[in-house]
């Protein structure tokens, strides 16, 4: 007898009648626990094994569907007989606002043991290990916030839950191409190193495409991060934990030439722009939080050359969780100033070379040790035009961190931990101008959260360090007079001292659509003349739909540069530590591809330091900063993705040389970026960014008086900072080809132009022998072509 009905109406009757037939079986078998391949919807090909070997029927015929079924239960009866029954059992239901959800994953993070809703939002998991007290359970959909809990397993057998999920656009982090801009009271951003390389005129460096974030001023070409009226010194960078200390490389007088971190050597960049929580301290503006890779998925061999240089990379994945690898690279910008011109006349040319390792111990699913090690040089000479002659600026400089950390997740415990050593070297003169500077940290951090319920976490922690400072310098007497045999001074500073820090914060959801984030942090500092608290306060609120509004207050504490403790005039080398006190209000709608940010923000600072014309330290200076920031995206036409930052700022500090108040020397008052980006099915992808802003403020010369002992000119200066530059403008490109060489291997080339348009920005201005005319000072970044290519080879499974 055949068992299938033939043609489109045979179907037509099969699924009917297994409609009529299956319909009060799945009922049957979702009260009677059947095994889930038994309750699944089928079509009428579809066939039922049921445990049963070697057995296929169609399940269009209802006498042999309830057949096998019947010998399924028989088979599963004799089976749980023979078998131990589960130590216990996890049931549940989920709901978002009183209602049921399907789909969602609800797993046990320590043995993925774990099932997925059904319509009605109820799930089952059988634990298999008896010995278990604990387990660590997580519930994730796509839309939601993630569960994260830990809960006791009783005695008798079955736990029941109700996990309540909170949607996406309410708490969590929300995605757009160049990072993920989080409407919660946490209030950071994250980048991809693909994000990174993507962003047209990053040059593929983390500090140009963070650049391009609200809340970053473009005060100029080079990678210095001015966060909202603070100097690139107040936003402190970290490496699992570790501070760098030189986070550009190629940094002279005249400006940075890139970052120190190649992106592709990290997981994750999270940069905060403010407002950031008590675990992050001496920073007074932002925090970039670097984290490394973890263990090679496989064996694989990656070669990048571009016009800027090589970088070689090794990796290596070896049985029990452990994976090495290795970089070595080498940065040379003759071949790209030859080729695009040198405006700045570097000789030599900007050169180094770059060494990083990496050795994960994956030791479980949760639980990852690595060792992290970065040891970095790079030289060059630039002249510098000075009115009293033509000097070279010459700079040499080392530096290195290592860092080992540790990171699980154990029950309610997600505990993380890092010890470190980092250190920078840097020789640098021009004229009567000669420094030699040794600085190096030792470190140890640990922080841990722990998760009471889904609504209420704690994080606690401290920091131990141990700073030493090494300062040798030779200064010119007077400013204006730098020239090799002129007038000096001379000063130096070796010292060492301690740092600890404590910090607590707790992070509540007092409804499901509010998060609120209480932390205080408590400072000393062997360099600093007290200790200093720092309580911060975080709130976020979706009212209705994608509408949030969040609101951050805090204090923050950053010790003085021990450069500047040298040019103290009297007394032990401490001083008070610098403070800021911010505050930011800000709203969001939309999320994904279509969204507006808007914040405003207000910052206090006291006890500023600065350096006069005489190199001399002036403490207890003062300053204000207020702004506003404004962030869109949408869809352009002919499918391309459209990104608008726009960001006002007025930034006033006491001037060191006058203790008048005037404009911050970095002061711009609007900076705005337009990015285009698209990419094509077949590979090819490209983007334009474009970038204007405000000339930020110097010093005029306003006369000269002639000095004849001296035989120099000695100029008067005007009020401070009154005068600005010319309007900073610039456009980059950015095209790439994604190659696919086979299973095992690719490849992606890619080029570039920056300041397409070739347009003149002045970086500052110098003066004439007499002071009579006032000579512009061109920016490093004339119309550049770059190009490169990068292969990846994997080995074969």
């Amino acid at each position: 007898m055949d068992c299938t009905l033939r043609g489109a109406r045979g179907r037509r009757q099969g699924t009917r009648a297994l409609a009529e037939f299956t319909e009060p079986i799945r009922r049957f078998s979702e009260k009677a626990n059947l095994p889930a391949i038994l309750r699944r919807p089928t079509g009428h090909t579809a066939v039922f094994s049921a445990g049963v070997p070697g057995l296929f029927f169609p399940s269009s015929k209802p006498g042999w569907t309830l057949l096998v079924v019947a010998m399924a239960m028989t088979r599963s009866a004799t089976a749980q007989d023979a078998t131990p029954r589960p130590a216990a059992i996890v049931r549940g239901v989920t709901l978002s606002r009183g209602l049921p959800v399907a789909g969602v994953n609800v797993f046990d993070v320590e043995t993925l043991e774990g099932s997925v809703t059904n319509e009605s939002g109820r799930f089952t998991i059988a634990v298999g290990d008896s010995t278990r007290t604990t387990m660590h359970l997580v519930a994730k959909a796509i839309g939601y916030t993630a569960f994260d809990t830990t809960i006791i397993l009783a005695k008798l057998s079955t736990v029941s839950l109700v996990i309540r999920l909170s949607q996406l656009s309410a708490l969590m982090p929300i995605s757009v191409m160049a990072g993920r801009y989080t409407a919660t009271a946490a209030r950071t951003s994250t980048l991809t190193p693909i994000e990174v390389a993507n962003t047209p005129g990053s040059n593929a460096d983390i500090s140009g495409a963070i650049k391009t974030l609200p809340g970053v001023q473009n005060v100029d070409e080079g990678s210095g991060l001015f966060v909202r009226g603070g100097d690139f010194t107040e936003t402190r960078m970290f490496v699992d934990g570790a501070p760098l200390f030189s986070a550009y490389q190629f940094e002279a007088p005249t400006g940075s030439v890139a970052g120190t971190i190649n992106p592709f050597l990290t997981s994750a960049i999270t940069f905060a722009s403010g407002g950031f929580g008590a675990e992050w301290g001496n920073a007074l503006s932002g925090v970039v939080d670097l984290r490394t890779q973890g263990r090679p998925a496989q064996r694989f061999t990656n070669i990048n050359a571009s016009i800027l240089g090589i970088t070689l990379s090794k990796g290596v994945a070896f049985p029990h969780g452990l994976g090495v690898s290795i970089t070595a690279g080498a940065t040379d910008l003759r071949a790209m100033l030859a080729l695009n011109g040198n405006p700045r006349a570097f000789s030599p040319a900007p050169h180094g070379q770059t060494y990083s390792g990496l050795a994960a111990w994956e030791y479980r699913r949760t639980g990852v040790v690595k060792i992290f090690a970065l040891l970095q040089k790079n030289a060059f000479g630039a002249p510098v035009q000075d009115p009293a002659s033509l000097s070279t600026f010459a700079s040499d400089r080392t530096s290195d961190v290592v860092v080992a950390s540790w990171s699980d997740s154990i029950a309610k415990w997600r505990p993380f931990a890092s010890v470190s050593t980092s250190g920078f070297n840097r020789d640098e003169s021009k004229g009567a101008y000669d420094l030699s500077s040794n600085i190096r940290s030792f470190q140890a951090r640990f922080l841990s959260k722990f998760v009471f319920t889904d609504r209420v976490q704690a994080t606690t922690g401290f920091e131990v360090e141990r700073l030493s400072a090494d300062f040798r310098g030779t200064f010119p007497a007077n400013q204006y007079n730098p020239v090799a045999g002129a007038p000096t001074i001379t000063s130096g500073l070796k010292a060492a001292a301690p740092r600890t820090a404590l910090h607590a914060s707790i992070d509540t959801r007092p409804t499901s659509s509010t998060e609120l984030i209480l932390g205080i942090r408590r400072t000393n500092s062997g360099f600093a003349v007290a200790s200093t608290v720092d309580p911060r306060l975080s709130f976020a609120w979706m009212p209705r739909g994608q509408l949030t509004f969040t609101w951050s207050w805090g204090v923050y504490h950053q010790s003085v540069d021990p450069a500047f403790l040298d040019r103290l005039t009297s007394g032990a080398p401490t001083l008070p530590e610098q403070r800021a006190t911010m505050a930011i209000a800000g709203t969001q709608w939309g999320e994904g591809v279509q969204q507006l940010r808007v914040e405003g923000w207000t910052k206090q600072y006291h006890n500023l330091v600065g350096l006069t014309r005489s190199y001399a330290t002036v403490a207890g200076l003062s300053g204000k900063a207020r702004g506003a920031d404004l962030f869109a995206r949408t869809v352009a036409p002919l499918g391309t993705t459209a990104r608008f930052t726009w960001s006002l700022s007025d930034s006033r500090r006491d001037d060191a040389n006058t203790k008048w108040d005037a404009p911050a020397a970095f002061d711009v008052t609007s900076s705005m970026t337009v990015i285009l980006q698209k990419e094509w099915k077949s590979g090819w992808g490209g983007g334009v960014a474009v970038k204007r802003a405000t000339g930020r403020p110097f010093t005029d010369v306003a006369s000269a008086t002639f000095d004849a002992n001296r035989n120099i000119y000695v100029p008067v200066y005007g009020d401070p900072f009154a005068q600005r530059l010319p309007v900073f403008n610039r456009t980059d490109i950015t095209v790439s080809k994604q190659l696919p060489l086979g299973a095992n291997r690719f490849a992606s080339t890619y080029m570039g132009i920056n300041n397409l348009l070739n347009q003149i920005n002045t970086f500052s201005y110098t003066w004439s022998q007499n002071y009579t005319e006032r000579l512009p000072v061109r920016s490093t970044v004339s119309r550049t072509f770059f190009v490169g290519a990068n292969l990846v080879l994997l080995a074969r499974p």
